[in-house]
């Protein structure tokens, strides 16, 4: 008898490492399941973030087109060519034709704000004097920013 109960006992131990294993596995799937429901929600809410960056996107690019002409631009590529290194007129000059083409990414937008964060109070400033030169020798500047002089 003393064999028959041993054998029970390791019978019972392996099926309780059995049924043990079993609600570890059962344990498992569920976490499985409610990760992938996380993950669900988290890639809903990255296509509304995709969306919603894309839509700002285009926001910013109307606010870049309203905000800047090419005339804008040029007389801001002037001054860049004579007081910046000759990389940043390049760059600055591929910008332009980027504006001019509508192909303006996010980078180079921000690349645009950037150097009007740098040269652009100049360029108002040498606008300035330069009107008020004309002014005081009699010229005017129309709205287009031409100059011309009074008769």
């Amino acid at each position: 008898m003393g064999g028959n109960g041993q054998k029970k006992n390791s019978v019972e131990k392996r099926l309780q490492i059995y049924e043990d294993k079993l609600k570890e596995k059962s344990r498992k799937e569920k976490e499985i399941n409610s990760l992938k429901e996380q993950i669900a929600v988290l890639q809903e809410e990255q296509s509304v973030l995709t969306n919603e960056l894309s839509e700002n996107e285009k926001e910013i690019q109307v606010e870049v087109y309203k905000s800047y002409t090419p005339k804008d631009l040029l007389k801001m590529a002037t001054y860049i060519e004579k007081h910046a290194k000759v990389e940043a007129a390049t760059d600055f000059r591929d910008l332009i034709k980027k504006f001019e083409d509508h192909n303006l990414e996010i980078n180079d937008i921000s690349n645009l704000q950037t150097y009007f964060k740098i040269y652009g109070q100049y360029v108002k400033e040498e606008h300035r004097i330069i009107k008020g030169l004309f002014g005081a020798l009699g010229g005017k500047l129309d709205g287009q920013g031409f100059y011309y002089y009074i008769k």
